[in-house]
């Protein structure tokens, strides 16, 4: 079984809403697994949070088939307006979960400027697969957790006011 199917399979299991953006080697039009919600240009809810979603990232040097210019982040990330956690495939650039392995920042000014100016609580990215780190921009956190297929992931815990974050990794093979 492909490591992406073993991984649904075992989220699945977990009784909860799933949310999922797509990264910028993904279609712009995916099919979305059974049980999960894409949140790209979207919010929904998870409890008391309202979180949003935006999938793909700025122009890379490869070409991916799910990249777009910043104009474009900026009015989609304009018209989700404000949310209480940022499900956001690209990090906000300058941070130390948008460094790749050249010192450079590859993370999207859009979303940069969005957290600076409606201020979520939360952060969660991906895109830059070896900067996995926890930041914070003001008073909002932004976690990489690196790549899943390493068995990298974040535990992010709410105690009332009060986020914490701990980085983990584990094999999730059965």
């Amino acid at each position: 079984m492909p490591f992406l199917d073993e991984f649904l399979d075992s989220v699945r299991k977990i009784p909860s809403k799933i949310f999922l953006v797509q990264g910028n080697h993904d279609p712009r039009e995916m099919t979305v697994p059974s049980g999960m919600t894409l949140l790209h240009a979207r919010k929904s809810t998870l409890g008391e949070f309202v979180i949003g979603g935006l999938g793909g990232s700025n122009f890379t040097t490869g070409g991916a088939p799910f990249e777009y210019a910043d104009e474009e982040a900026s009015s989609l990330l304009d018209a989700l307006g404000p949310v209480d956690i940022l499900l956001s495939h690209c990090p906000p650039y300058r941070t130390q979960c948008d460094l790749g392995p050249d010192g450079k920042n590859y993370g999207s000014v859009p979303v940069r400027e969005y957290v600076e100016s409606k201020k979520p609580r939360l952060v969660l990215c991906g895109h830059v697969h070896v900067a996995r780190a926890v930041d914070k921009v003001g008073g909002t956190i932004i976690v990489n957790p690196g790549p899943l297929m390493e068995g990298n992931y974040a535990m992010v815990n709410v105690l009332e006011d009060d986020l914490s974050v701990k980085l983990r990794q584990d094999s999730f093979r059965g």
